[in-house]
């Protein structure tokens, strides 16, 4: 039965050109991430300390990755509904299911083959990564491999979504148009947290899953991100299957439906409580040094912070994305809040005399600054815990320059515009033809 959903899945022209556009803004993505890192090489090949901070996952891969998560936002919806709403426009989907005598079997298999349809778009990823390693330029396994898992776990949760939009509307179009509406959903959630003004949007924002995402494109494996987009997809998925059940009545759909929701929105919750996660960049630029990190980890706990900064604050953002990723990182019970987020008025608490402050408590004792160094922060959590700082030396990363010019840079160009994007073309046509065969 896969091999059939496969064929309806692959075997639309829509699939693969959709694979195609990827392939070709991929490439081009690839190309400008390229030049960019080039041009910046150029001026650190002699210089060893300005050349550790070149990092081709960050400088190359991420960049690079960026085109194919653009293509699975907005053409994998496209894509993925028409796997079930095809078989609606065929009035084909009930004597399916008659056949096959479990709806449930059906839904799977429809989703497998519609979460296959969307990994075509993270194909040109892989091509445009081995053009990288044999231009000379340098890319860990493991740092690939997470950033792909995180493309893959996208691509499961938007088939998902656009399964259950295609089981609960009549055609392609209908389907299509709420998968991508749902799809985007996630961008305009994103907006209210990091806006003041949309704070009303603040108890949906847990709903975004961009956020979930973000670490993998760092090489950061957090079992929370994992469990949430599991648990959203396993949502979306069940929500399908109560799309699939027209024998039901509408009481007991909407029952089913109602039972669904809140178990996922359950699931949602306990998934972001877990903590802890991995660090698999070469660079370990999420991470403490290790002396300091094996000292942080025996530290009595628990370890608490209280910030006091609104969503606006310039400050805010790059304080997460240092030293309180590191933190979280390191461990498992640091309790992280934002008082002012769950403020009856945000704007008024801006004003406060204690807005900016740090408050830092460990194992009961408490202290306070009003500084968002990383270095402070973390010498106020051992002062707190009554301990001693440890060793603050990071280990050497060599980092990885690349200068990729000239004839070689042209050819990697002719690559990534034009062979990339053809190829999706000829193999494309080539299963279009072999599915015709499974599918009479």
């Amino acid at each position: 039965m896969l091999r059939r959903e496969l064929a309806v899945a692959l075997g639309s022209p829509a699939a693969w050109l959709a694979a195609a556009v990827a392939g070709l803004i991929v490439g081009h993505s690839f190309v400008l991430a390229l030049d960019l890192y080039t041009a910046a090489s150029r001026s650190v090949v002699e210089g060893a300390l300005m050349a550790r901070e070149f990092d081709p996952l960050l400088g190359v891969a991420r960049p690079t990755f960026g085109g194919a998560d653009f293509c699975l936002t907005l053409l994998g919806p496209a894509v993925a509904a028409r796997v079930l709403a095809v078989e609606k426009e065929r009035r084909t989907l009930h004597a399916r299911l008659l056949a096959v005598a479990s709806p449930l079997r059906v839904l799977l298999a429809k989703t497998a083959a519609a979460t296959v349809a969307l990994a075509l778009l993270l194909v040109p990823v892989l091509f445009t990564m081995l053009l990288w390693t044999c231009s000379g330029g340098q890319l860990g396994i493991a740092e690939l491999m997470t950033l792909l898992a995180g493309g893959l776990l996208h691509a499961l949760l938007l088939a998902s979504l656009a399964t259950a939009a295609a089981a609960w509307t009549r055609g392609a179009a209908q389907a299509t148009t709420l998968a991508l509406a749902l799809s985007l959903s996630a961008w305009i959630l994103d907006a209210g947290s990091d806006f003041a003004a949309l704070a009303w949007l603040g108890p949906l924002t847990q709903l975004s899953w961009t956020s979930r995402l973000a670490p993998f494109e760092q090489a950061l494996l957090l079992p929370s991100g994992v469990a949430w987009l599991l648990c959203a997809a396993a949502g979306a998925a069940a929500m399908a299957y109560l799309g699939l059940r027209s024998d039901w009545s509408a009481a007991r759909r909407g029952a089913m439906a109602t039972l669904v929701v809140t178990a996922t929105v359950l699931g949602l919750r306990a998934s972001d409580a877990l903590r802890g996660g991995w660090d698999l960049s070469d660079a370990q630029r999420a991470s403490f040094p290790a002396p300091l990190l094996a000292v942080l980890r025996a530290l009595p706990g628990p370890i608490e912070l209280d910030i006091f900064l609104d969503r606006d604050d310039s400050r805010r953002p790059p304080l997460e994305r240092d030293v309180l990723q590191r933190l979280r990182l390191a461990r498992s019970d640091v309790a992280i809040r934002f008082p002012i987020d769950a403020a009856a008025d945000p704007a008024t608490a801006v004003h406060d005399a204690d807005y900016g402050k740090l408050e830092i408590r460990v194992a009961g004792a408490q202290v306070q600054t009003w500084s968002t160094s990383r270095k402070e922060i973390v010498e106020l959590i051992f002062q707190a815990a009554g301990e001693r700082l440890g060793a603050w030396e990071y280990s050497s990363y060599p980092g990885y320059p690349c200068v990729v010019e000239g004839a070689e840079r042209r050819t990697l160009a002719l690559l990534a515009y034009l062979v990339l994007p053809l190829g999706c073309v000829a193999a494309g046509l080539f299963t279009l033809r072999r599915s015709k065969r499974i599918t009479k």
